[in-house]
């Protein structure tokens, strides 16, 4: 690979009055994100214009990168320089304007619109990874083996990860891959639901405390980051978290370092901070509700997770993957239950599919899952049949409200949570409440009442 180099992969020409030093390494601008994955030979004393506009010389089409984005000027050294005013331009935590420059050595990474730049040695041509897909997984979808990919890419590096997705998509999933293709996969991997953390005691839980520091610290405790060390953290539902917390989390994320309740000195952690949330961050932002620098913290790399309804492919080898593996039922789905679960659209996706087919497998009992034994969302998409048995019914009735107010109970009333462990959108949970007549408020009934 000689000279510049489009993002489209035909050399952009190279000038011969500067050839390559050869008791130096070669070096080569890495730009990966989302549909992303370029590396640029670097040769000295020349400048890169690097946007989405044709007559840059490296041509990147991605909508978060403006038409003249930046310019990387090679030297002695590597000077970036911003160009666009709308979309932005990250080094650090530093928004470069117009005209700004900075230095940037190998190794340093900086943001491009929603992409990642890095210098680094140049590498030799190599097949692409092989998905890295966590145990148990079903993967067979083409957007989904792209995905797992792009995290065989990225999970090495030591960049934090936001991955976005839709309630119950697999997310968690997703991140758990990063962390076992990462060098830190024998080290602890630790899930923090941003969302559930107690208010009063969310910093003890955090960042533990010292022998009393408040009343009943009978002992000093570690907090959950600092037990994650050497490993990584699973920052889930990252948009949830209090703007208090979210200025806390930001000073651990870039002094590296936690200070225990009670305690006169911070404690190092190492960690790779990966984040998910079903939210849009970026629009959170605007709105003021998360702050601006700690999301452009956390993007280091993102990663996006289709919905099941975009992936109707997998639907039939997941559905009989989660019945194979469930203690009750015989794992058997019958073809038109099959086609039921793949005419839906799962507002609450996997989650909500293995909700569907728990259920199901109890009501099936020794046979084999039918269309009867769905829940009735999903028989609705189902074609025209005779309806079911009335006492059938009642049965599938019965059962639904039963799991309900156990989610209830289980979420002491908060009926976010609720709808979240029953894998359902929240307003269909409401839905419910009404026509089982279940009062909405703390006080749950019983599941037999």
């Amino acid at each position: 690979m000689t000279g510049w180099q489009r993002a489209g992969g035909e050399p952009s020409g190279s000038d011969p009055t500067l050839p390559l030093d050869a008791d130096r390494p070669a070096l080569a601008l890495l730009v990966l994100g989302p549909g992303v994955e370029l590396e640029i030979a670097l040769q000295g004393g020349a400048s890169l214009a690097i946007g989405r506009a044709r007559d840059n010389d490296v041509v990147i089409d991605h909508p978060s990168v403006s038409r003249y984005h930046a310019r990387l000027h090679a030297g002695d050294g590597f000077t970036l320089e911003a160009l666009a005013a709308t979309n932005p331009l990250r080094f650090g935590d530093r928004r470069l304007g117009p005209g700004d420059r900075v230095s940037v050595a190998p190794g340093e990474a900086f943001a491009l619109g929603a992409l990642v730049g890095v210098i680094r040695p140049a590498s030799r041509p190599a097949p692409a990874p092989q998905p890295l897909v966590p145990p148990g997984a079903v993967v067979t979808d083409p957007a989904m083996l792209r995905l797992y990919e792009l995290v065989a890419r990225i999970a090495p590096s030591a960049l934090p990860v936001l991955v976005l997705g839709e309630t119950g998509a697999g997310k968690e999933i997703v991140a758990h891959a990063v962390h076992l293709g990462s060098p830190r996969a024998a080290g602890p991997f630790v899930r923090i639901n941003c969302g559930a953390l107690p208010a009063t005691l969310v910093e003890s839980e955090l960042f533990g405390h010292e022998r009393g520091a408040f009343t009943g610290a009978e002992r000093a405790t570690a907090g959950l980051l600092a037990s994650a060390s050497g490993g990584s953290v699973l920052l889930d539902e990252i948009g949830e978290l209090p703007p208090a917390l979210q200025a806390t989390l930001l000073r651990v994320l870039e002094e590296g370092a936690v200070r225990p309740v009670g305690a006169t000195r911070a404690t190092r952690i190492d960690v790779r901070w990966i984040a998910a949330t079903n939210r849009d961050l970026a629009a959170e932002v605007e709105r003021g509700r998360f702050r601006r620098d700690l999301y452009y913290r956390l993007q280091g790399f993102v990663v996006e997770v289709p919905p099941l309804r975009a992936r109707r492919g997998e639907i039939r080898a997941i559905a009989r993957a989660v019945v194979e593996r469930s203690a009750a039922g015989p794992g058997e789905l019958s073809d038109a239950a099959l086609d039921a679960l793949e005419r839906y659209t799962w507002p609450g996706n996997v989650r909500e599919l293995r909700n569907a087919l728990a259920s199901a497998a109890l009501l099936a009992g020794t046979g084999a899952i039918d269309v009867v034994h769905l829940p009735a969302a999903i028989t609705a998409c189902a074609p025209a049949a005779a309806p079911p048995p009335r006492a059938l019914r009642d049965a599938l009735a019965g059962e639904e409200r039963r799991r309900i107010v156990e989610a209830l109970q289980r979420s002491a009333g908060n009926q976010s949570r609720a709808a979240e462990l029953l894998g359902m959108p929240r307003r269909t949970l409401v839905k419910r409440l009404r026509e089982y007549g279940i009062p909405r408020g703390r006080v749950i009934p019983d599941a037999d009442q």
